[in-house]
């Protein structure tokens, strides 16, 4: 190492650096991103057997049952709003609940007991929508182009007006001489 070329390396040194620190944190953010996704999945998967162990209970309570229901969407509601908050953009809709807040038990335990395998169904719909949309913002290879072309479309106008003032200077220079 030589004194001469000192500035050189130390911007090669950091521009390094910089990268790798880059790269640690976008992967711990992924990691976590796909952490929040899976606590989700297990909530949604869990949902079905809360129920079922509800309707199981010996003296039934519908009021329990209706308002630990809704608590337990409005728990995954929050991890959803969570998980887009940290990925930064709307990946999973809070509308794949949709289905599962439509659901109106009734205050006998006979009407509500083919609500299980309707709400098993309506949670296996919900966690393949979760993942569906989560895989394809994290595992779907995106190629360079697709990369640039929604760069292009969010810099449009921008790239229209330099484009517009590059050729309003050629012609300039062209008329001038």
């Amino acid at each position: 190492m030589t004194f001469a070329n000192l500035p050189g390396q130390l911007i090669v040194l950091v521009l390094g650096w910089g990268f790798t620190v880059y790269l640690g944190l976008r992967s711990n953010s992924r990691a976590e991103a796909l952490k929040t996704r899976d606590k989700i999945v297990d909530k949604l998967e869990a949902l079905s057997e809360w129920v079922e162990d509800e309707l199981k209970r010996t003296p039934f309570d519908f009021s329990e049952l209706e308002t630990g229901f809704s608590g337990l969407l409005s728990q995954i509601e929050l991890k959803i709003g969570h998980f887009n908050a940290h990925v930064g953009e709307n990946v999973v809709d809070v509308d794949v609940l949709r289905e599962l807040r439509g659901f109106e038990f009734s205050e006998t335990l006979e009407e509500n007991e083919a609500f299980y395998s309707k709400i098993r169904h309506a949670s296996w719909n919900a966690i393949d929508t979760v993942e569906m949309d989560s895989n394809e913002k994290f595992f779907m290879k995106k190629g360079m182009l697709t990369y640039f072309n929604g760069f292009v479309h969010a810099f449009y106008g921008v790239i229209v007006g330099a484009a517009s003032l590059l050729v309003v200077y050629c012609v300039g220079k062209l008329i001038v001489g």
